[in-house]
């Protein structure tokens, strides 16, 4: 365990963050003093700055200090700064992302563009106010003009229509969402029951409103049979108006659960864009997180939705999945090139707390945070090979060496949903067990959340009242 002890501030959240960055997948806890075992931080701010104090044991090891400046948010960047310092002399780690914790680093390069910076002031900034490495620094500008290109028709009239189902053939070693292995004894027709009465409800509320995109994410929605996908579809095109939407994704996710029936029930309600993942194109690394597909699978599933007439396909990949080197990267890699993509999306193995790797980290071998990087840096040179650019990019907790998952596409073929739904400059009406919503108030720069249940038995329960 690591405590941490707050003096003169309570940014609880931006310390345990940034310790999380250096010190990953330990348990955290906020003590009022320091103990007398174990490691503890001590936070401490007053007018002049911000001091961070490193202890083992009750005895001072490290100390630094951090001026308050004139930046905006002042006392927070301090804060984290003088931890950043302790940090970084203690492990000798520099991390990628500097003292961006809890912020979208392309969301930042887009306001200071927005600010009228010209692209070196944008990097500048980047790196000496914010730490960033620069190749990250200009990740961040590249995705943040690629967003530009989305979000500046937003007018505060627009949304998008995410629906959850929460249902998966397996549960994937990684998972952390909240889905269900199907068996016989899962309800998924009670489910749609229910997700029918609150969508019902959402089309009466986005009437007036230019509903932009519609994402049917999971899980897997391909788990569903070809009959309950297509009532789901129809109930969706009956019930929406379509005038206005420029993408209607389905993420069919898992190639085992992909048919050709499946793949024509989507292009009879005009599906324009879907996911096949394989995660990895290595069968022995697919059997040990629980995929229980195989590379093949992938391959037939993949060539199935083309021959269906789908050309805007994502495929995810995860950079770091446990065994796994910069060589099965470069193999996984080399095999996706050949079918020349429109879209791929790169994930960094996040360690969950409720996924299965979590409970046997132990008994993980986690890939080292040097290949980690190494795979990344394939993963930008393979996509601009493809002819690829970053449009969007986001990190997560407890992710390997506090890198990113980065959305590549093709002109034309950018995930408009993605980008939304990251960036909050538009609503998302959020249906189904575990989906969350946001409401986004763009005059007051507010952005409310609204999450549903995570159980889908509970919210079958709570959709009958």
């Amino acid at each position: 365990m690591i405590t941490f002890v707050l003096r003169g501030h309570s940014f609880i959240y931006d310390v345990q963050t940034m310790i999380q960055v250096f010190v990953p997948n330990e348990t955290y806890k906020k003590r009022d003093c320091v103990p007398d075992e174990g490691i503890c931080f001590e936070s401490r701010l007053d007018g002049i700055g911000a001091v961070a104090v490193l202890y083992r044991d009750g005895v001072q090891v490290r100390e630094a200090f951090a001026p308050l400046g004139s930046f905006d948010n002042a006392d927070r960047r301090a804060v984290k700064l003088a931890l950043y310092e302790v940090l970084t002399r203690e492990t000798g780690m520099r991390p990628p992302w500097g003292l961006t914790t809890g912020v979208r680093p392309a969301k930042l390069a887009r306001e200071i563009l927005e600010g009228g910076a010209a692209d070196a002031e944008v990097l500048a900034r980047l790196t000496d106010e914010f730490y960033l490495l620069p190749d990250k620094a200009q990740l961040a500008l590249a995705v943040a003009y690629a967003e530009l290109a989305i979000l500046r028709t937003n007018d505060g009239t627009d949304c998008a229509l995410y629906i959850g189902i929460p249902f998966c053939p397996t549960r994937c070693a990684y998972c952390s969402f909240a889905a269900v292995a199907l068996d016989k004894k899962t309800d998924v027709d009670g489910y749609l029951d229910s997700l029918e009465r609150e969508l019902a409800r959402y089309a009466v509320r986005i009437r007036g409103r230019r509903l932009e995109s519609v994402y049917i994410g999971g899980g897997t929605p391909t788990a569903l049979t070809e009959t309950q996908l297509a009532r789901l579809l129809s109930f969706v095109r009956e019930n929406f108006s379509f005038d206005n939407v420029k993408e209607f994704t389905v993420e069919a996710g898992r190639p085992d659960t992909i048919t050709a029936g499946k793949l024509l029930v989507m292009r009879n309600h005009d599906v324009t864009r879907i996911s096949v993942n394989p995660q990895t194109l290595h069968d022995e690394t697919l059997a040990a997180i629980g995929r229980q597909h195989t590379t093949k699978q992938f391959f037939d599933a993949y060539d199935m939705a083309q021959q269906a007439g789908f050309d805007n396909i994502n495929i995810d990949i995860i950079a770091g999945l446990p065994g796994e080197s910069a060589g099965h990267m470069a193999q996984t890699l080399e095999g996706i090139a050949r079918l020349v993509p429109n879209a791929l999306t790169v994930h960094t193995l996040a360690v969950k707390r409720s996924s299965r790797i979590w409970e046997t980290l132990d008994k993980q071998v986690m890939t080292e945070i040097a290949v980690v990087e190494d795979m990344l840096r394939r993963t930008r040179e393979a996509c601009e090979a493809m002819d690829l650019q970053p449009y969007y990019m986001y990190r997560q907790k407890n992710m390997l060496g506090n890198f990113e998952n980065v959305g590549y596409a093709r002109a034309g073929y950018a995930g408009v949903y993605n980008v939304q739904m990251m960036e909050e400059r538009q609503s998302v009406f959020a249906a189904g067990a575990g989906a969350v919503g946001k409401v986004v108030f763009l005059a007051e720069n507010r952005v409310e959340r609204v999450a549903n249940c995570k159980d889908y038995r509970d919210y079958i329960r709570r959709m009958q009242v």
